[in-house]
This record gives C-alpha cells, structure tokens and sequence, in this order.
C-alpha cells in the first residue's frame, strides 16, 4: 500500500487510456482533503475526505470514493469507482445525489443504491428510496421503491417502478413510463392507475388498469384513461371490450 496523507486538497492524476494515443479528456482526476492511498494487490485507489473523480464531463463527489483498476487488463484502465457518503455526480445540467454509487466507465452507467437518492434535469425530478440508474449510451433512467416524479407546473407522480427516456442532444425529458401503485396530482385533477405513460411531445400521461380520476366532483373508473397537462382535462377511455365508461358526481361539502 502506497499513501498520501494529510495535505490540503490533494492532487492526483490517473492516465487512463483507451489506446496509446488516448486524448487527454479520457484522464480519470482524484482529489480528496484527507489522503489518497493506492491499494497495489488489490489495485485500487482510496480517496478520502471530501473526495472528488472526474473524468469525461462527469465529476463524482463523494466522502470516499474507491477507484477500481481492470484487474484482467495491463495497462492500468479504471474500470469501476465506489462513491460512499454524501454522493453527487454532475454532468452538463444533469445532477444527481445519495448515499452510494458505483460509476462503470466501461459502460458508462451510474447506479445508486441504499437510502434515499435523486436525479435531475432542466425538466424533470426523479426520486427513489431502493435504487436509481442512469445510462449514459442509451440515455435511460430506471428508479425502483417509491419513485416521484416531478414535471413542470408541479405534476406529481408516484410508482413502484420508473423508466424515463431523455434527448441525447439537450438531456430533456422524452418519454417515462411507470409501473405499480400510479398516483398522478395536477393542479386540477388526481389519477390512480397500475400503469402510465407520459409523452413530452404530446404532453399527455396515458393510465391503464383499474384507473381511477378524481377532478372537481366527478370521479370516473375505466381500465385505460388520460391526463392531457396542457389543457388540464382527464377523461376516461372506451376499449375493445365495449365496457361501459362510469362516472360519479361528488356533491360539493358545504363550507
């Protein structure tokens, strides 16, 4: 073991190179307040105090953060790093923060686990209490226990399970599809499905199964539905089945 300690804002450089002639930008950068120590058997950094890796755009900050070497390959390649404590990773105006990480550079994902942890964009919120990815070739985000969502105009939405989908030119938000336990609030209206769909381009959130919409006093029932966000009105849908759309009036409370 080789360490580095007690110096403010300690400054290490790790080429990795994808051949000989490897760019500069393909430098992985360690910083930390504490110590760096380089683990030789089992070929890793630690990096300790207010830790910092960037690489690419993406910068990791982090309590520690542990920075793996491919242990098949010679040519000192890092090929996965552990951020532990306090985590936040930025790249352009995607920010996202918890409590652990593990950053593949090899496939470019991001994968947050334990606690509670969030993601961002200009467009959306995306908040989770059991994991949440990001990845980064095919521009994916996947979030699982207790996800919310937050879009623009303060809709919310809640599911088991989340799939979003964003522009690999501006990051914004395309499409996100959720699962299990659908709960949508609009300034104007609440919905309760097991399945949604919500689509930037039409600015429409589809509802299947067993889905329930409560706006000013109405309430109606159906198996599939939507919330159209621009105009704000929802409304049940027909299906093939030929199932008959029902709806209740809600008498006002007296006040």
């Amino acid at each position: 073991m080789i360490k580095l300690q007690n110096l403010f804002y300690l400054f290490i450089t790790v080429f990795v190179f994808e051949n000989t002639f490897a760019s500069e930008n393909n430098s992985l950068i360690v910083e930390a307040d504490t110590s760096i120590e380089y683990f030789e058997k089992e070929r890793y950094y630690l990096a300790s105090g207010n830790a910092l890796a960037s690489k690419n755009g993406v910068t990791l900050r982090a309590d520690k953060i542990k920075a793996f070497f491919d242990k098949n390959k010679d040519d000192n390649q890092i090929k996965v790093i552990f951020g532990l404590g306090n985590v936040k990773i930025s790249k352009n105006k995607i920010l996202a923060e918890g409590n652990h990480v593990v950053y593949d550079l090899y496939n470019e994902t991001i994968k947050f686990t334990n606690g509670n942890q969030f993601f961002k964009t200009e467009d959306i919120f995306i908040e989770s209490n059991k994991n949440l990815s990001y990845d980064n070739k095919t521009f994916t985000a996947k979030g699982k226990g207790n996800v919310k969502i937050i879009l623009k105009k303060n809709t919310k939405i809640f599911a088991d399970e989340v799939v979003a989908l964003f522009d690999r030119n501006d990051n914004l938000l395309q499409e996100a599809t959720g699962r299990g336990n659908i709960e949508i609030y609009t300034k104007s209206s609440k919905s309760f499905a097991q399945k949604a769909r919500y689509n930037r381009k039409s600015n429409i959130i589809f509802l299947e199964e067993n889905v329930r919409i409560f706006q000013d006093n109405l309430s109606i029932i159906g198996q599939s539905g939507l919330t159209n966000l621009s105009t704000g009105v929802s409304k049940i849908l027909g299906n093939k089945k030929k199932q008959r759309v029902k709806g209740k009036f809600i008498p006002s409370k007296k006040k």
